[in-house]
């Protein structure tokens, strides 16, 4: 079971490394907001705060301090995607806005709140206590962002996928939507069921369950990242061979 949480953990860690740092290039070219706020979402908070948050319970005395440090990289993190959703898929709209206002006010919250109780706690119990209280608007904020930026790129898709039809549309760019969507469904799917563990089930399920349906999770998210941001030219070639035969328009 530890090589498959570490598989999992790796997997995730290094695909988004490596997206991150990619797309933080881009942005030094081109400027852009959304490849900026993107490659800090993956650079910062997969890349940074998941190890963090992983190696604090090992750490002993630094425990708080380290789960501290990871909620202000993950609450930063989920900004970012807020961010980049709104720029993307809502740009110059009130409901962009909406919820970029919904998704800091959700992180601060966390970060706040997590922080205060990680480093005021003086018993193993006041920790756990802690842990569980804020785990539950750390879940409420990861699957907001992931389900709202899953369900915007999931609408394009089937946008662009109507479009391919008359010629209108590239199919890389629409499996990249089908992609990035698929990568929040998946993160929606393990937030769910590790939310659900987590307070309802038994001390296997913590133990046992919850990192192996995370790990899971990680592998399929690094896989979809991968596709995504990194595909060999095998992948783009099917992609290209299956999209819909266009019909002119007379």
């Amino acid at each position: 079971m530890q090589a498959i949480v570490f598989a999992g953990l790796l997997a995730l860690v290094g695909v988004s490394l490596a997206v991150g740092v990619k797309l933080l290039l881009i942005a030094r070219r081109t400027r852009g907001f959304p490849e900026l706020s993107l490659g800090l979402f993956f650079l910062v908070g997969a890349g940074l705060g998941y190890p963090l948050s992983g190696a604090a319970p090992l750490s002993g005395a630094w425990e708080p301090f380290l789960a501290t440090l990871s909620t202000l990289f993950t609450g930063t993190a989920t900004v970012m995607l807020y961010a980049f959703t709104a720029r993307v898929f809502h740009p110059g709209q009130p409901a962009g806005r909406l919820g970029v206002a919904v998704g800091v006010a959700l992180s601060l919250t966390y970060v706040v709140g997590y922080s205060q109780a990680q480093l005021t706690a003086t018993t193993e119990a006041e920790l756990l206590r802690g842990t569980m209280i804020w785990g539950g608007v750390s879940l409420v904020m990861s699957a907001g962002g992931y389900g709202w930026t899953s369900f915007a790129s999931l609408r394009q898709y089937a946008m662009h996928r109507k479009r391919l039809a008359l010629g209108l549309a590239d199919p890389v760019v629409t499996n990249r939507m089908l992609l990035w969507g698929m990568m929040g469904l998946t993160t929606i799917t393990v937030v769910v069921i590790d939310g659900f563990l987590l307070y309802r089930g038994s001390d296997f399920a913590r133990d046992i369950v919850i990192p192996l349906v995370t790990s899971a999770g990680g592998l399929l998210f690094g896989v979809f990242l991968a596709l995504a941001f990194f595909p060999p030219s095998s992948y783009l070639d099917a992609v290209r061979r299956r999209a819909p035969v266009a019909h002119g328009v007379a």
